[in-house]
Parts: C-alpha cells; structure tokens; sequence
C-alpha cells in the first residue's frame, strides 16, 4: 500500500495556560507555539476504517495505590505515539488506559490518606486523567475496574469460566505476600518485608 504523508505547520496563539504555565520560558516573544499536523493520503475513508479489524493497544491499567509516576507518564507517552502513528497510516485505533482499583494495598493507601477506599480511588484516578489531559495523551477509552460496565463485562467472562469448569472451588492453603501480590511456597519475613522480593 502506497502512503503519501503530508506535514503541514502552523503558528497557533496558545490560550490554554493550563498546557503553558510560564509561557514566557518558552516562548519570549509571544504565546505562540508551531503546530504541525501529518496528513496520510492512503485512500482510506472513515467507512472503510470501521469495517476494518480495530487496531486495540492498552497501557497498563495502574494500580492506584499511590499517584501517577514517571513510569506510567514512559508508558503511556510511548502508547500514546504509537496510536498517533496508527492513526496516521489509517488504522481503526482504540486506545485505551485507565486505572485497577482493587486490591489490599489500596486499602492500605487510604488508610494511611485518612479517606475511604472508594474516595483514594475517585482522586488517584482522577489525577491520572488530568495528567494524560495535561501530557495531550489522545486516548479513546479510560476504565476504571470500578466502573459498573467493567464490572458487567468482568462478571460475564466468570460466569462463562465457571460454566465451562475452568474454574472451580476448592480449599487453599499458602502464605500470601500482600507487597508482593502473590502466594509464597516460603515467605520469610523479617520486620514485615518479604525477603524474596
């Protein structure tokens, strides 16, 4: 397939402050930043991108035990350019980020916050989406594990699971490691950290 890519740019007047705090650090002269948009001629029409199979590309759903890092910004920075890349040679994208708000250590993290589990979760999943807001991150969709349509579709996979007997109950004994997530065959602790970390 033959790609013809056009770059065209621009001078736009920037009035969001929110994306430039200090506009004079980076711009002397004026609030004014280059825009520059590619333009893939590839013969695609919006029509014949819905028929085609999506493109999905997913970040890490981030615990949000603590607020967002620089490695979630790495992540979801390189996601984010390869769904714009996408876009632009005429891929159906679906991009999607979000946050997982279940687990111990959230409790743990709204404890030590002084604030319910479901409040911890409503602000750290909060301060996620304004950081992508403030990074310009292009995503489709943002989950949260909470949200009742996650949970829908989460119920549903069980319920085939457990249908087809893939899952089933039975007793279980071992020693989990709350730090680590995940059962131990020894855990040696000393002082409450898990040596085997």
């Amino acid at each position: 397939m033959a790609v013809r890519l056009l770059l065209s740019c621009s001078l736009v007047t920037c009035t969001n402050t929110r994306f430039f705090p200090h506009p004079q650090n980076l711009f002397p002269c004026s609030k004014a930043a280059l825009f520059c948009s590619l333009n893939v001629n590839n013969n695609n029409t919006e029509k014949q991108m819905k028929k085609q199979e999506p493109f999905v590309l997913t970040t890490p759903l981030y615990y949000v035990n603590a607020p967002p890092h620089m490695g979630s910004a790495y992540t979801t920075i390189a996601a984010d350019a390869i769904a714009r890349f996408q876009r632009l040679v005429g891929k159906n994208v679906i991009f999607i980020t979000g946050t997982d708000e279940h687990g111990e250590k959230i409790a743990t993290a709204a404890t030590a916050a002084g604030s319910t589990p479901s409040q911890h979760c409503h602000n750290v999943s909060h301060a996620y989406k304004m950081l992508w807001n403030d990074l310009d991150i292009a995503y489709d969709k943002f989950i949260r594990t909470t949200d009742p349509s996650h949970e829908a579709i989460v119920k549903e996979f069980y319920s085939r699971v457990l249908t087809s007997g893939d899952i089933y109950r039975a007793e279980y004994e071992g020693l989990y490691c709350v730090n680590c997530e995940e059962y131990k065959v020894v855990l040696l602790h000393f002082e409450n950290i898990c040596v085997l970390e």
